[in-house]
């Protein structure tokens, strides 16, 4: 019997809703993802998706842009946490 309500909980709507403590972020954490899947399919003849060897760009422009990237990575980045055989 317990094995059907584990079954139940696995295909319940629960799993389109947002998770709790996500909070505003996920909007915006969603925008990012897209933005980034646009410019990685822009840029798919490339090796890199910021790779900006024929396109002419203004350097400041293009620093800009890397600095914009570290900026959202440190403040969306993940918390460290514990390995989790540390707690045994």
């Amino acid at each position: 019997m317990s094995a059907l309500i584990y079954i139940k909980a696995i295909f319940s709507w629960s799993l389109f809703t947002v998770p709790p403590g996500v909070g505003g972020v996920g909007s915006t954490l969603l925008l990012l993802i897209v933005g980034f899947v646009l410019i990685e399919w822009f840029q798919k003849d490339k090796e890199y998706g910021l790779d900006f060897t024929n396109i002419k760009i203004n350097s400041i422009f293009r620093w800009s842009i890397y600095y914009f990237i570290i900026i959202l990575i440190i403040t969306y980045g993940a918390k460290a946490q514990d390995f989790i055989y540390f707690q045994f």
